[in-house]
């Protein structure tokens, strides 16, 4: 799996908290080799760490390559698990990704991915002088990522407007979601047929203004990850030595 922006470490980081209280999206926790690393990744928004409000670290451009693993089971079924492998890309990758189709070909999480998501920051999107340049990375980024790919039509591809609470507190609300369903779109129109899937998604995972996270949406997502069909082929690479988290020791399994 890969995606981009460290939104999605915070979307992996609600999944192994709610599976640590018990189901998340009617799966349970089986196990982790990474527990260490989503320890790190979330210490800022515990209580220990000391904050005023919960937070979650910048991803680095070393942990490109580098994965969270969760295994997790259907709440009816503990014998049958599933593993997965959770890439965050660094949100400074993706000028040189675009730029750079050698780049963006050498990165390991992305051509070893079964699952790209990519986040659109609606912060962004409500600013006039922001919203253009937000769609045309994700547009270009995209482009990229089908010229690299050898086979995307086989890769599943969500895309999230993140941070929703800024459109859903917006004093002119109903013209920020017209725009939204624009750039749906013409997503739709752009990249549907060289994808497996493509469908959207709107969450606050860590709102401001009030509203409550959302987290029905963050659990579709989670569930979309594990009972789509997955059909990349593993290329084989070596052993890390000196992995950035746990994991990645053991190269892309």
């Amino acid at each position: 799996m890969s995606a981009p922006k460290r939104e999605v470490r915070l979307l992996s980081l609600r999944a192994s908290e709610k599976c640590s209280k018990g189901t998340f999206s009617h799966y349970r926790f089986a196990g982790s080799l990474t527990l260490w690393g989503f320890e790190r990744a979330s210490w800022m928004a515990t209580v220990e760490s000391g904050t005023g409000r919960p937070i979650t670290k910048r991803t680095r451009r070393i942990e490109n390559d580098t994965f969270l693993h969760l295994r997790v089971h259907p709440e009816a079924d503990p014998t049958h698990h599933a593993d997965l492998l959770i890439s965050d890309l660094a949100g400074e990758t993706f000028p040189t990704a675009i730029a750079s189709r050698e780049f963006c070909a050498n990165l390991q999480a992305l051509s070893r991915a079964d699952h790209v998501v990519m986040f659109i920051d609606c912060n962004r999107l409500t600013n006039q002088v922001l919203r253009h340049q937000e769609c045309d990375n994700a547009q270009a980024f995209l482009q990229r990522v089908v010229s690299v790919k050898h086979n995307p039509e086989s890769l599943h591809l969500q895309v999230v407007f993140s941070r929703w609470d800024y459109v859903f507190c917006h004093p002119d609300k109903s013209t920020q979601e017209k725009f939204l369903e624009a750039i749906e779109a013409d997503f739709r129109k752009r990249f549907k047929a060289s994808f497996a899937s493509l469908n959207f998604k709107r969450i606050a995972a860590r709102p401001d203004g009030g509203i409550s996270p959302t987290n029905s949406e963050i659990q579709t997502i989670f569930t979309h990850w594990l009972e789509s069909s997955l059909h990349q082929p593993i290329p084989p690479t070596a052993r890390i030595r000196e992995p950035a988290r746990d994991f990645s020791a053991f190269g892309l399994v």
